[in-house]
């Protein structure tokens, strides 16, 4: 099949070496694209297919390919992955397709989880904005690639408290 498109979209074969060096074989790139294309090849429809979906413990199951055996949990690919990639997928294919109560399902299923710890959210936990739930630290992650890669704190509303202080 990719041969068929290659050649109807003239594609180009690329190529380019994953760095591997310094990284835990736990968090391995080439570990997590292969989990990443497992779930995509199990479930080409991923997103209308988790649509559909009421518990957290269905999508736990849908999402078994990332990490087999090891429940949605603080930390875990599965976790990062739902609320890196899936969940915000979800809200915009509910905001496309005008499904509002779906909307409110995803936004329901990030208050849940707790909030990430990565350096951006340290950050913010610095200047006393502590996020408590997943929902929180992705509004954070969003404040701070809208407004804080740009340096347009004036703009920002948390950054136009921090400026009057």
């Amino acid at each position: 099949e990719f041969v068929f498109l290659q050649s109807k979209y003239e594609l180009k074969t690329l190529h380019t070496k994953i760095k591997r060096g310094g990284v835990r074989p736990k968090s391995s790139v080439v570990q997590r694209i292969d989990r990443f294309i497992n779930l995509i090849y199990a479930h080409p429809n991923l997103i209308s297919t988790l649509s559909s979906f009421v518990s957290i413990k269905e999508i736990d199951q849908v999402l078994e390919p990332l990490s087999p055996g090891i429940p949605i949990s603080k930390g875990s690919l599965k976790q990062v992955v739902l609320i890196n990639g899936i969940m915000p997928a979800l809200f915009y294919y509910a905001r496309f397709k005008n499904m509002i109560s779906d909307e409110e399902k995803v936004l329901s299923y990030l208050e849940q989880w707790q909030a990430e710890s990565n350096q951006i959210v340290k950050k913010w936990v610095q200047l006393n904005v502590s996020p408590k739930t997943a929902g929180d630290s992705q509004a954070i992650l969003y404040l701070f690639k809208t407004y804080c890669t740009f340096r347009r704190c004036i703009e920002c509303p948390i950054g136009q408290q921090i400026l009057a202080k």
